[in-house]
């Protein structure tokens, strides 16, 4: 019994780390595609893609989202908060 609450307790806890990861990705390309406009991310779908990839591997979405928001669509900026919080 306790190893089926420990089990579902780890379980619960991944899933809202997905859930934050989700939705940093969902901020992230709203902004870059939405808002800025990258033509590197033609869509929504394709931007989502890459960043679920990225998060799953280990980068920090969440970082990366807060340098994203601050590069305020300077195209250089945004390469740069690639570089610093994607994958290398």
């Amino acid at each position: 019994m306790l190893a089926r609450l420990f089990f579902l307790a780890a379980c619960l806890l991944a899933g809202c780390e997905k859930q934050q990861e989700n939705s940093a990705c969902d901020d992230m390309c709203t902004e870059m595609v939405a808002m800025c406009g990258m033509e590197a991310y033609p869509s929504m779908d394709s931007c989502l893609q890459g960043c679920e990839y990225n998060a799953d591997q280990g980068a920090d979405v969440g970082a990366q989202l807060l340098c994203v928001q601050q590069a305020s669509c300077d195209p250089f900026a945004l390469v740069e908060c690639e570089h610093a919080y994607g994958l290398d």
